[in-house]
């Protein structure tokens, strides 16, 4: 009787020990198990492998050791294997914390191996709230509220920058740049895409906005600069190599225009001045066919107007020609006291005679 209730005492003890399997037991016994695998005082009930404390893993590297390459194995690494072999490309391994009852409170990383679906395709995942944020496809492009990024950073919303965005394109013409798009500007002759270049080369030292329309250069569209900024200060606007601080080739429409000068032709009415006589300017006009200190029509064409200095030699006109005028009409007055005088004086001979 004593002997089967031993045999039996050692049975439970036996059975006990291998539920509550431990890392002693596993080594011990092989090197494989079907039971759940706790490292520490503590453990959740669920997990295959439960650890109670923090993991060091040792790639037997120091701070004087190159990059490991990357091999056909896990020596030094963790990694998602695939559920067919060892030796397969495709794989998946999630990080992940939280989420224990709820899974829209989960925060997780997703590296995935090689895929057929698009969407896990060699790529890494980073997600918060049980939803993804952000993610690095297989191309290295980072997307951020967006699922496909189309370039090296693709952002899905606005961005907030505390310091410089910085544009840097290595070439001799077109260097760094900014594009704005509106892909509701489909027509024909609008601009779908604006174009902030810091240029050089041939297009000179300076600073230009450019549109395309929906055709573009190559499509036979809009292709042209707006507005160029010289480095040296020039403006330009429908034109390339503006020549002057403010260079346009067109017509400008405003409500005022204000010129300023270094003087003004108030000096004709000094004393001094000396008033060219009616025969003077008769003669230069006969001789030049323009008003003297006036440029002449190829001057204009060569050289174009000058308003600040034209508006000056046209007020210098108007300031002579009131000479003239007044000059004009102290002789009129004269003239006029001469007729009256000689008036006066016929009608005293008049009455004389008819006596």
């Amino acid at each position: 009787m004593k002997r089967c209730l031993f045999t039996v005492a050692l049975s439970c003890m036996m059975v006990h020990s291998y539920a509550q399997e431990t890392l002693q037991s596993v080594t011990e016994r092989g090197n494989k198990t079907d039971r759940r695998l706790i490292l520490g005082d503590k453990e959740d009930g669920k997990s295959k492998m439960f650890i109670d404390g923090g993991i060091s893993l040792s790639a037997g590297l120091d701070g004087a050791s190159e990059r490991p390459s990357l091999l056909n194995s896990t020596i030094i690494e963790l990694r998602g294997q695939s559920s067919t072999s060892y030796y397969q490309d495709d794989g998946f391994l999630r990080l992940s914390a939280g989420g224990g009852k709820y899974a829209g409170s989960k925060s997780f990383i997703d590296l995935s191996g090689y895929s057929s679906k698009p969407d896990m395709l060699q790529n890494i995942v980073f997600g918060t709230s049980g939803g993804e944020h952000m993610r690095i496809n297989n191309l290295g492009n980072i997307g951020i509220g967006t699922k496909e990024p189309g370039a090296k950073l693709h952002v899905q919303g606005n961005i907030m920058a505390m310091g410089q965005l910085i544009s840097r394109i290595d070439n001799p013409n077109v260097g760094g740049t900014i594009a704005v798009v509106n892909p509701a500007k489909a027509a024909d002759g609008q601009a779908r895409l604006w174009n902030i270049m810091n240029m050089s080369g041939t297009y000179g030292n300076s600073l230009q906005f450019w549109a395309y329309d929906e055709k573009g250069c190559t499509g036979g569209g809009m292709c042209a600069p707006r507005l160029v900024l010289m480095d040296n200060g020039n403006v330009g606007i429908g034109t390339s190599k503006p020549q002057s601080l403010l260079s346009v080739a067109g017509i400008i429409t405003g409500q005022r225009v204000k010129v300023t000068t270094t003087g003004w032709a108030d000096d004709v009415f000094h004393p001094g001045y000396t008033l060219p006589t009616l025969q003077e300017v008769e003669k230069h006009i006969r001789e030049h066919q323009h008003l003297p200190g006036i440029p002449s029509e190829a001057t204009i064409i060569k050289d174009g107007l000058d308003v600040g200095d034209m508006q000056q030699q046209q007020m210098r006109k108007i300031e002579e020609l009131t000479l003239y005028l007044i000059e004009q009409q102290k002789q009129l007055a004269a003239q006029q006291q001469l007729l009256a005088a000689q008036e006066k004086r016929l009608k005293e001979l008049e009455s004389k005679l008819s006596k």
